[in-house]
């Protein structure tokens, strides 16, 4: 509350804004149509970012009162050194960051109007670069499996996982 308290005071402050008094709008339409919009670019920032560090301090907090979660699964996989555990956790997190900066970004395209100019050409880019991406992903999180597997009586490549590579 109080970012958005002190963003709003300063965009409120802004030329544009006393533009748009000088043309008569409303105090509600100058409030929410012009400075709310400005106001919130910094606060959906924050916001990720607080979004990640809950996910990451589920760790601690897991510990801490003993419930079970993937925190504390994260833990006993470290303890006892299973790393393909470890390796999907790590994925999890990762990707659990991505999504949010994704809906960061998004919001940053709603939100702001200046974002709005050649949106095209930065959506066709940015699937472009997803579609290489997650095959990427994909196949590094089943060679490091198949990396951390003992043997166990399976050759590598009888491995369930390695049809899928």
């Amino acid at each position: 509350m109080r970012l958005v308290r002190s963003e709003m005071l300063e965009v409120l402050r802004t030329d544009y804004i006393k533009f748009a008094r000088a043309r008569g709008l409303t105090n509600q339409a100058v409030h929410f149509g012009h400075a709310l919009k400005n106001t919130l670019v910094p606060v959906i920032t924050i916001t990720g970012l607080q979004l990640g560090s809950i996910i990451t301090g589920a760790l601690i907090t897991e510990t801490v009162f003993q419930w079970p979660g993937i925190g504390s699964l994260f833990l006993s996989s470290v303890a006892v050194v299973d790393v393909p555990v470890m390796a999907a956790y790590l994925i999890f997190v990762g990707f659990v960051f991505v999504v949010v900066n994704l809906i960061v970004d998004i919001l940053y395209y709603v939100v702001d109007p200046r974002l709005r100019v050649g949106a095209a050409f930065g959506l066709m880019v940015g699937a472009k670069l997803l579609t290489i991406q997650v095959p990427f992903l994909f196949k590094l999180a089943v060679d490091t499996m198949l990396a951390a597997d003992d043997g166990g009586g399976v050759a590598a490549s009888d491995h369930p996982i390695a049809a899928l590579a």
